[in-house]
């Protein structure tokens, strides 16, 4: 089972892979019934309309880190994201999303 992996980090590895997985999935849906949405009122999409979506997906991991100090996933997965300093501004967490994507 999932909560028998014997290592700490071990299990910590899964439970970020669990989360990230399930924002992937939440954020395909909303991208899903937004596109949708989209090609119903204007027709086909643009290259810039595929431009912004990545950006709201970009941003939606660094506002959810910001604000809540975790994505919907992280939350589902009983995951926080603390700081060693205790300050967590929206900078530190566009550093954050942005060196994770590297």
């Amino acid at each position: 089972a999932l909560l028998s992996v014997p290592n700490s980090a071990t299990r910590l590895f899964v439970f970020r892979s669990l989360a990230f997985v399930l924002d992937l999935l939440f954020l395909a849906l909303l991208t899903f019934a937004g596109l949708f949405a989209y090609r119903g009122f204007f027709g086909e999409p643009h290259a810039i309309v595929f431009m912004i979506v990545a950006w709201l997906w970009f941003l939606y991991f660094v506002l959810s880190d910001w604000r809540f100090r975790a994505t919907a996933g992280k939350r589902l997965t009983g995951l926080v994201i603390v700081s060693q300093r205790g300050q967590f501004g929206v900078l530190t967490s566009f550093i954050r999303v942005f060196l994770s994507l590297v």
